[in-house]
């Protein structure tokens, strides 16, 4: 009986033990929450905070901008306008046209009607403008390193490719421009006995070329950066710089008209067609710098100066005249008013006092973006500028191109902008099938924006490249 109870009495205290020990604890984890719910900053606070993330206070971006540095700096599959062939030959030809006032689908009616007073409502005030571009291009490369890997800085491997190349070519401009004073004349007359005072102004160009091209790419912070540089020599086949025929018609007492013209144009070779300017020579260079996996940055200056050429025979038109009639009816009955006029004066081909001329400047900055990080999309900005021209103009340029790329076979293109002064829209298809590529490129174009829709102006382009 003793035994029993003292049994009982020791599983008795065993309960009480354990039931105190178990308060005990709780009271313990109630003591520790009611301390961290006053001083959140303990010790269990501190070490969770350390084994957690950085509080925002400490510098850690948050998601959306660590999504966001992602989207740029994450290597992304794209092919920053490598070569695709280890040799190519092709060649690429243009045809350009554009006014700023009559449609070209008026030149392709079966009776031609030249409407003068339509012609005059339609013509903006600074005149009527007209431009002729038309070009060839062939070339040939070789990119023997094509597919070479390298080692970069951080075991990063990027491909080491250089190539050279030749080409040649030639590519001709003309632009005439009529004040607008002229053409209300010819349409409506001098009715009004206003004084008219107005300059037409006719400028080209034409180039032959051929030079030697190259480029490289390094590895500049672990980014590849390619560089070209294209020497070429060149010569003015025709050059025709600024030329202008100049009328005033002053109506006050009596009838006075003054004219005077001077048109040259500059040939390498006499009249006996015999060779005595060689050209001159210059260099492009181009640079490319893929900044992000998405995006490349890239700048060009074309036709650097670095050997004028020397144009030493001229070919001209000169007229100047001052007529003064005080009553017009009484000098049209004369038996010959046209000996009232002056004399033209046309000069053949001979040697002149030389020029030197140079090619067309040019520089442009670009950028190449593609936002779903592959070649499908490809979104070019550019600006830029061209001096030096023949027209004694200056032309700012800028421009935006999109381009798809499916699975590097058909490229699809469209672009708009404005360049060496004229409004540009343009349509580019392009099929690569590796050992042959046919382009095909249409456009739409004029000096005036709102008639750059309306069919004043045609581009077309056709290329060809074959190699492997």
């Amino acid at each position: 009986m003793q035994k029993r109870y003292f049994l009982a009495m020791i599983l008795c205290v065993a309960a009480i033990g354990q039931w105190a020990g178990a308060q005990a604890l709780t009271d313990a984890e109630a003591q520790e929450q009611a301390e961290n719910l006053v001083n959140p900053d303990g010790p269990e606070a501190a070490e969770a905070q350390a084994a957690g993330p950085a509080r925002p206070e400490e510098g850690a971006a948050p998601d959306a901008q660590k999504a966001a540095l992602d989207y740029f700096i994450t290597e992304a599959p794209t092919r920053h306008n490598d070569p695709r062939r280890l040799w190519e030959a092709g060649s690429l030809t243009s045809i350009n046209l554009a006014n700023n006032v009559g449609s070209i689908r008026d030149l392709f009616y079966k009776n031609l009607v030249i409407d003068l007073d339509k012609m005059n409502r339609d013509t903006p005030k600074d005149g009527l403008r007209l431009n002729m571009d038309l070009g060839f291009h062939g070339f040939i490369n070789v990119n023997p390193n094509k597919n070479a890997k390298t080692e970069g800085p951080g075991a990063t491997v990027w491909e080491r490719d250089w190539g050279v190349g030749g080409f040649a070519g030639g590519n001709a401009r003309v632009d005439v421009h009529l004040p607008k004073d002229l053409i209300t004349l010819a349409s409506q007359g001098n009715y009004d006995q206003h004084n008219v005072t107005g300059t037409l102004a006719v400028s080209g160009a034409a180039f032959a070329e051929a030079g030697l091209k190259g480029h490289m790419t390094l590895l500049v912070l672990d980014r590849k950066l390619r560089l070209e540089a294209a020497p070429s020599w060149f010569l003015p086949v025709a050059y025709i710089p600024r030329s202008t025929l100049d009328i005033t018609l002053i109506t006050e007492d009596r009838l006075q008209v003054s004219t005077s013209a001077d048109a040259s144009v500059y040939m390498p070779f006499d009249a006996q067609g015999r060779m005595k300017d060689f050209g001159g020579g210059d260099l492009s260079v181009s640079g490319e710098y893929a900044l992000f996996p998405i995006l490349d940055l890239g700048a060009g200056l074309f036709h650097i100066p670095v050997i004028p050429a020397r144009l030493s025979n001229k070919a001209g038109f000169g007229f100047e005249n001052d007529l003064k009639v005080d009553d017009i009816f009484e000098w049209i009955k004369k038996d010959n008013p046209m000996d009232d006029m002056g004399e033209f004066k046309l000069s053949d081909l001979a040697a002149a006092k030389e020029i030197w001329v140079l090619r067309p400047l040019r520089f442009d900055v670009y950028a190449l973006f593609r936002p779903l990080r592959n070649d499908f999309l490809t979104i070019k900005p550019n600006i830029g500028f061209t001096v030096l021209n023949p027209s004694q103009e200056n032309y700012f340029n800028w421009g935006l191109e999109g381009q798809l790329n499916f699975a590097d076979i058909l490229y699809l293109s469209l672009g708009t902008g404005l360049e060496e002064g004229l409004w540009r829209h343009k349509l580019g298809l392009t099929m690569d099938f590796h050992a042959i590529a046919l382009t095909l490129g249409a456009g739409l174009r004029s000096q005036d924006f709102a008639h750059s829709f309306q069919l004043n102006g045609l581009s077309v382009n056709l290329g060809c490249t074959i190699g492997w």
